[in-house]
């Protein structure tokens, strides 16, 4: 999987067992400049794409991710 960084993409590897629920925001705020997809998340996180997008819902109101 990849981030699309300012110059070119970045492979994004996170073994299963080092996802950190710290890695959360940076993973919401990325998923907000449509860099990583749910799938991506989930994928990465070895969380379900429901629990992913729950999650997402929560940190997009906690720090303030959403367009509007």
């Amino acid at each position: 999987m990849y981030l699309q960084g300012e110059q070119e993409l970045v492979p994004i590897t996170m073994p299963k067992h080092d996802f950190d629920e710290d890695d959360m925001p940076e993973l919401a705020r990325a998923h907000s400049e449509g860099d990583v997809t749910i799938r991506q998340i989930a994928t990465l996180t070895g969380l379900s794409s429901e629990e992913v997008y729950n999650r997402l819902v929560e940190l997009y109101d906690e720090h303030d991710l959403s367009d509007d």
